[in-house]
Formats: C-alpha cells, sequence, structure tokens
C-alpha cells in the first residue's frame, strides 16, 4: 500500500472518529446529566454501558472506513461501502442506547431497613397499572425518591413468595408512596453516622460537605443502605425529622 492511499485512509478514518466522538459527546449528556444523574452512573451501571457503547461506536465504523476507503473507487461503490458500514454501526449504536434506556434508574425505594434503586427494567408494564395516581409513569430524568406503605397481613404470603423470586416490593409499584409519608418510619431505622466516618475516615471532608450544603451538621445526620443493581451505597438522612439530604458512594451494609 503507497503512502499516499495510506494517508487518504486515515484522513477518512480519523474524520469518522471525530463524528463518532461528537456523537458520544451527545449521548453521554444525555446518559449522564438525564437518565444516570451523578451518582447513579457509577451506582448503576451507567458508566459501564455507556462505554460499551462508546467503544463499539469508536472503533467499529472508524475502522471499517479504513478498511473499505479508497479514492480510486467508483463514488456508487464508496457510497454503497459507507451505507454499509452507517448501517452496521447505527444498528450497534441504537442497541447500545436501548439497553441503557431499560436500565435507567426510575425510582430510589425505601424498603423498610434500606433502599433500593429499581431500573426501569425492573417494572412489568402491567405493575404500572396498579400504582397510585402520580406513580404510573417512569421517570425520564432520573430516579424519584419514593416509599412503600405497609404490607397487609393478606398481603404477606403473597409478598413473600415474590420477595422470594427476587420481586421485592420496592419494584412494585402497587407499593409506591410518597416518601413524606415514609420519613418517621426512616428515622426508627437510622444508622449512625459514626459507622460511615469509621469505616470510610477519609471521606469525613465529603460527608461535612454533604451537611453544610444541606444547612445541617454531620452529627445531625444518620444513614440507611441503598442497593443498586451492580453496587452498594448510602443514603444520608436527617435524624430529627427523617428528611432526605443526599446520596454518598460509601457501602454502609454490614
Amino acid at each position: 500500500m503507497n503512502m499516499s492511499l495510506w494517508k487518504a485512509k486515515l484522513r477518512a478514518s480519523t474524520l469518522h472518529i471525530c463524528i463518532s466522538l461528537l456523537v458520544a459527546t451527545i449521548i453521554g449528556i444525555i446518559v449522564f446529566f438525564v437518565w444516570y444523574p451523578s451518582p447513579f452512573g457509577f451506582a448503576g451501571g451507567g458508566l459501564k454501558l455507556f462505554l460499551l457503547v462508546s467503544i463499539i461506536d469508536l472503533i467499529l465504523g472508524p475502522v471499517l472506513t479504513f478498511v473499505v476507503f479508497n479514492p480510486l473507487k467508483k463514488r456508487s461503490l464508496m457510497l454503497l461501502d459507507f451505507s454499509v458500514i452507517a448501517a452496521l454501526q447505527l444498528s450497534a449504536l441504537v442497541y447500545g442506547v436501548s439497553v441503557v434506556y431499560v436500565g435507567r434508574p426510575v425510582a430510589v425505594v425505601f424498603e423498610g431497613n434500606r433502599f433500593r434503586v429499581v431500573r426501569a427494567s425492573d417494572v412489568a408494564e402491567k405493575e404500572l397499572m396498579k400504582a397510585k395516581d402520580g406513580f404510573r409513569e417512569l421517570s425520564m430524568s432520573g430516579p424519584k425518591l419514593l416509599g412503600t406503605r405497609p404490607v397487609t397481613d393478606a398481603e404477606q404470603s403473597e409478598t413473600l413468595d415474590r420477595a422470594m423470586k427476587g420481586e421485592d416490593i420496592g419494584m412494585r409499584p402497587e407499593f409506591w408512596v410518597d416518601y413524606k409519608e415514609c420519613q418517621e418510619r426512616a428515622k426508627l431505622e437510622l444508622r449512625s453516622i459514626d459507622i460511615l466516618l469509621k469505616r470510610f475516615p477519609d471521606q469525613k471532608s465529603e460527608l461535612d460537605a454533604i451537611a453544610s450544603r444541606a444547612g445541617v451538621r454531620t452529627e445531625q445526620l444518620g444513614f440507611l443502605p441503598a442497593i443498586a443493581n451492580t453496587s452498594m451505597f448510602s443514603i444520608l438522612i436527617r435524624k430529627d425529622d427523617g428528611s432526605f439530604v443526599g446520596y454518598i458512594l460509601l457501602d454502609g451494609t454490614g
């Protein structure tokens, strides 16, 4: 392969990389500022999914462009080659983005002694019809903070059976309520913030900063663990009224 052809191929593939980077940037903005706002890009697995989509997008198209590009080809053949490449790349991109979309967190639900991050894929469409008004549509802009109503005696057996199958009440919209209805219950379950301070002493400044932004002292906070599909983190709660303060990527289980 002569040098001029190498240069032409490199120019074409470089242009393709630039276009792919632009597309990846736009998708990244949607993913990390709309579907997976902080800290859910990390806690919810959004970062890994996005990286997978981006790697496919950034490698597949430019590599194929480098292979097939030849300025001596007929225009019709070149157009056919790029049409096939575009179709392959677009198919991979659409599939990847759809996986990221259905895996987006739609709710952070208080389940009694912990919170659960619920993904869109965790919620069956038919279950949404059983939810109260206001909870029948899944969030498109980050998870809503929700609670769960108490399970009645008549529901005990059925909810236990479904929980054994991996369908905890936090995943079931018929049990969803506004978190404000659960604040008093959450207060009773709070764990001491000292547990996090002792386990993660190097994160004291971060905890202090979160408390300061909320207008409280760190010692006025408690926490509850939160379960996500790929990690554990903690939700900071005010001890006096049970209100939500913030998230921190520290494993509070155990």
